[in-house]
């Protein structure tokens, strides 16, 4: 059966095989120790705490919006209110996410 296979798809197995091997000998490219310096002084600028603190923040917020729902999705003023602060916190979340990528994207570009 596997033979089979083999012959009637010489051009899959053998792409298949390079790649394999390219897996098993090719170990990537060595970081000296000035670009490993540089990329962890690129990565202290963003403040991770702050990031971790709005990430609770915004778990926090969501519990109060679900929790305040009402049956088959109603929402009355409670849970509108609980709403619009979910997505503050959303908001200010994603900006950090945003922030946290483009630095990270900075420092990656120094290896």
């Amino acid at each position: 059966m596997g033979t089979r296979i083999v012959k009637r798809n010489p051009i899959k197995t053998s792409f298949y095989l390079v790649g394999v091997l390219i897996c098993l000998f090719f170990t990537g490219f060595k970081v000296n120790e000035t670009q490993r310096q540089e990329y962890a002084r690129e990565i202290a600028k963003f403040d991770h705490s702050e990031l971790n603190n709005v990430e609770w923040e915004l778990d926090k917020s969501y519990n109060n919006y679900y929790r305040s729902r009402g049956w088959f999705f109603s929402c009355n003023a409670a849970c509108q209110e609980n709403y619009r602060v979910y997505q503050g916190w959303q908001r200010e979340y994603d900006l950090l996410k945003r922030t946290e990528s483009s630095v990270e994207a900075a420092a990656k570009s120094k290896l």
